[in-house]
């Protein structure tokens, strides 16, 4: 029984460290964010293309950083003692990798006009390369999640495969 409380009391202690540092990771964003718009908004010749970019970089970053404590804090509450602790520790790994690439593609589609603002007066052969650019950014992140997803079905599917032989051999 002193080990159930102990355990617990550890695990309590790691939350609580958790949700302070999420806390206060979250306080300095937002600090720095008010300062770096301030900042630029006493600087009359930077482009508002800049200034909107800055704010979506600060946006995001304060979407990834909550997208990443509901996923430290879900994980917390595992049971790792459980049965199908791995398939559910999978399933929180995968479900976080899913919202980030949400919020990856949100990026894309929110920077896009910047980035098509920004390159209006380049002459064309540049324009050209920073579209290729952009594209094979685009195309390699769409691999990633493409390959990301295969290793997760893979992985899911080892893990029940294991489980069913497991129950066989017991």
């Amino acid at each position: 029984m002193e080990t159930t409380n102990f355990c617990s009391n550890i695990m309590g202690f790691y939350k609580n460290t958790v949700k302070t540092s999420f806390d206060a990771l979250s306080a300095f964003t937002d600090q720095s964010a008010s300062f770096t718009e301030s900042l630029l908004g006493t600087v009359p010749s930077f482009p508002e293309e800049g200034k909107k970019a800055v704010s979506i970089y600060f946006g995001v970053s304060q979407k990834s950083l909550a997208t990443l404590r509901k996923s430290v804090e879900s994980n917390l509450d595992l049971d790792l003692t459980a049965k199908d602790a791995p398939l559910k520790t999978l399933e929180a790994m995968e479900a976080f990798s899913k919202d980030v690439f949400k919020e990856a593609a949100q990026i894309q589609k929110e920077m896009m006009p910047l980035v098509e603002k920004a390159t209006e007066q380049l002459p064309k052969e540049a324009k050209e390369l920073v579209e290729m650019s952009n594209k094979a950014v685009n195309s390699g992140s769409e691999h990633l999640q493409e390959s990301v997803t295969k290793g997760f079905e893979t992985a899911k599917k080892t893990i029940n495969d294991f489980s069913a032989t497991g129950k066989k051999a017991a």
